[in-house]
């Protein structure tokens, strides 16, 4: 059965793996920040407390944002791949 659907396997696993990476870097940045905070709030002086300009804000906004387009366009890539594949298996 799968082996009829090789491209619904391909987008499943291209939806999972972006998935993944979209959660790890999330967490790893919110942890960062978190780390960031307690930093700033008991050694108030000496640590600035994180900004708008934090590296881990950043991150956070690529996993939300940049990593759903990363992922639209892999799907277009794999359409246009199998749309492809598809009209030269014709052709022959």
């Amino acid at each position: 059965m799968i082996g009829r659907h090789p491209l619904a396997v391909r987008l499943v696993l291209w939806t999972i793996m972006v998935g993944v990476v979209a959660i790890v870097m999330a967490i790893g940045a919110v942890f960062v920040l978190n780390a960031a905070d307690q930093r700033c709030f008991f050694e108030y002086p000496q640590t600035p407390c994180p900004g708008p300009d934090d590296p881990a804000l950043l991150v956070i906004q690529l996993a939300f944002f940049g990593m759903p387009a990363i992922w639209l366009v892999g799907l277009i890539v794999l359409f246009v791949y199998q749309i492809r594949r598809t009209g030269k298996k014709q052709a022959t």
